[in-house]
This record gives C-alpha cells, structure tokens and sequence, in this order.
C-alpha cells in the first residue's frame, strides 16, 4: 500500500502483486462502488499489468473489543456502527449487500467519524446477519480469551445493540440475535477448508465453539 497527496487530497493505492491480490483489487472496488456510490473518487486502473485500487485516505484508528470498557464510549461506538450496519443493510429481505468481513479491526475512528476499510468479502446476495454475527463475534472471542467474569457486563451493552439494530432496521429482536449462529452456519458451509487456512487471521471467529456462541445467545 501506498498513499498520494494531491490537490484533491491524500489517498490510498493498492497494488496487486499476484492474481489473488488482483482479484481482491477488482472485488473490492465493486463492494466500494456499491457502497459509497458511482460519484465518489474511487478507481481501479493497470499500471506496468498490476492493478492499482486508489481511494480516498482516511486517517484513524482501528478499534478493539478492548476499547469498549468505557461505558460512554461503547454506548456512541454502538450506535454509530449499527447506523452504518442498517445504512447498507436491506430492510426487507434477509439478502442483500453485506461486508463480509465487519469486524472492530476493519472499522476505523478518526476525527471526520467512523469509516469501514476492506471490502474483499462483500457480497450481495447474502444474508445480512453475516455482518452481524462477525462483530458479535469480537465480543464473544474476548469473553472467551480472558474468562473473566466481569466481561460478562457486556451482554447487557449488546443487548442494546441489538435491540436498537432491530428498531432501525425493523427486523424482531429475536431473528437478530441468532446472528452468531447465523454467521457460523455461513461460514462453515460456505467457505472451503483452504479458505478457512488462508483467512485464519482476518477470521480468528474459527477458534470460536459453538456451545459458547450458543450459551451466550441465550443470555441476550
């Protein structure tokens, strides 16, 4: 990766240096063109047969489950990610566009707000509780990581996620709060063994069991 200043401002190239990179160039600037709209100074062009994905730089931070311990701070974070969640979310069906990949790390805070970074994964033909259960996920890792008992006081916080996730959306409570078995069923069936291999680090979900999604989808 690389950064340009211009005229226009500071923006972000990456450029593919094998085919799977360049196929993740490509796929990207679908699921950013799908998102931030046709007009927005996106572009994928060949420079010397590689592909270059330029974007708009946006200078922030990348958060952490660890980052929610103040409840003021999780409560805004909470609801600046949910408007973002309904923003590409359909409505009326169960799918529709999705990240495909919506975790604390791919969502950066900076001074202009929230902005969500690598859209390889999108797709948009699938069931929007994918996006869902990955963030739900991060919570349930870190509970699980560090077997504290306090961390347990975040159940209630998701509760409210959840909760105004559905308000906003207009879904019912209860079809949102599987999304951590919804998203598990997804990738498991979905997904090949090598790609699982391959993407271990962007979803360490996979160390994640069942039986633990499950005991906390039933305290929410």
């Amino acid at each position: 990766m690389f950064l340009e200043q211009t005229e226009d401002g500071l923006f972000l190239l990456k450029y593919a240096n094998d085919l799977l990179s360049d196929q993740a160039n490509q796929h990207e600037y679908l699921g950013l063109l799908n998102f931030y709209g046709p007009l927005a100074p996106i572009s994928l062009r060949q420079v010397l047969g590689r592909s270059v994905l330029r974007y708009p730089y946006f200078s922030g931070k990348k958060l952490e489950v660890g980052d929610l311990r103040g409840s003021k701070y999780r409560e805004n974070f909470f609801k600046e990610v949910i408007r973002i969640l309904v923003s590409f979310h359909n409505r009326k069906e169960d799918l529709g566009f999705t990240h495909g990949d919506f975790t604390f790390t791919n969502i950066l805070e900076g001074e202009q707000g929230f902005f969500v970074i690598d859209w390889e994964h999108f797709e948009t033909h699938e069931d929007y509780r994918l996006d869902l259960g990955l963030l739900i996920y991060d919570v349930f890792l870190w509970i699980e990581k560090y077997r504290a008992p306090r961390l347990f006081s975040h159940l209630s916080e998701m509760r409210k996620y959840l909760a105004l996730y559905a308000e906003l959306s207009g879904r019912e409570y209860s079809e949102v709060k599987i999304a951590g078995s919804v998203c598990w069923d997804l990738l498991h069936k979905k997904k090949s063994k090598q790609w699982v291999f391959r993407n271990l680090e962007t979803y360490p979900l996979f160390c994640v069991d069942r039986p633990l999604i499950e005991a906390i989808e039933n305290e929410l």
